[in-house]
């Protein structure tokens, strides 16, 4: 990631992109004097868990 902070707009642009996309899954920033994280939502989770229940 360059100094510009590019990457991280890039970042949030591409995780609205997803059908069915909605706040929730915004990713999550943090940093301090040593430490930089991102934490990025997996919008497909639901669908996954979805597909993962058997009809009866």
């Amino acid at each position: 990631m360059e100094r510009h902070g590019s990457g991280l707009r890039k970042i949030v642009r591409e995780t609205e992109k997803p059908p069915g996309y909605t706040a929730a899954y915004n990713p999550e920033i943090f940093s301090t004097a040593t430490d930089f994280r991102v934490i990025l939502k997996n919008a497909n989770y639901q669908l996954s868990q979805k597909n993962l229940v058997r009809k009866t």
